[in-house]
């Protein structure tokens, strides 16, 4: 009877051990189970990211770094498209500054000097003014050919000197100390020759375009 008594104290605690291991292990897997469950659904739910370009939707890079799963960089920004077409308007503007500029009325100089005038020809385009100054010691007079009427310029005549036409003929009408210049507009296309009035031997040529 004794040994009976034994017997059955020791196996009731190892009955209630199994009991609770097997009640923790169905836990556990249960915990396990759920965890798999979760991991399925966000699969499933990325799998419906629209693809790139479908329906308006910007593309997208998505990072197979597991910290970064959560984290899409869209690209396409909006602000960047901005910036880019306001790069290509000032790009635009400053090219039409730069044919402005170059369309601008110039200012070449001609020099005269004891061998002529320098350069000739030269060229210009309409509008350009041409400034003739004496560096050569001594006075000179520059006119449009022919001498000595000086009218091969359009409309230039040695005879409206000192008139109210006097600034629109391409005539100094005066001889010059070596020093001063005379500057005149051309507004009429053409290869326009001039001489030194004083020395109708000295020439040359400004070619408008």
């Amino acid at each position: 009877m004794k040994t009976i008594q034994k017997s059955g104290g020791f196996m009731l605690p190892l009955i209630i051990v199994i009991i609770v291991a097997g009640i923790i292990g169905v836990f556990v897997y249960m915990q396990k189970s759920s965890g798999v469950d979760d991991d399925a659904m966000m699969e499933e739910n990325s799998m419906k990211v629209p693809a790139p370009g479908f329906e308006g939707v910007d593309e997208m890079i998505v990072n197979d770094d597991p910290m970064m799963e959560d984290d899409v960089i869209i690209e396409g920004d909006p602000m960047e498209k901005d910036d880019a077409m306001m790069d290509g308007g000032d790009s635009m503007m400053e090219d039409g500054d730069a044919m402005m500029e170059d369309e601008s009325p110039k200012t070449v100089t001609v020099t005269y000097t004891q061998n002529g005038f320098s350069p000739s020809p030269v060229n210009v385009r309409v509008g350009d003014t041409v400034r003739f100054v004496n560096d050569s010691g001594r006075s000179f007079w520059p006119a449009s050919a022919f001498h000595p009427t000086h009218t091969a310029y359009p409309g230039s005549n040695i005879t409206k000197c000192g008139t109210g036409e006097e600034s629109r003929i391409f005539d100094a009408c005066k001889a010059l100390a070596s020093g001063e210049s005379y500057s005149f507009a051309f507004t009429e296309i053409g290869t326009w020759n001039y001489h030194d009035h004083m020395n109708a031997s000295r020439f040359g040529s400004v070619v408008v375009k």
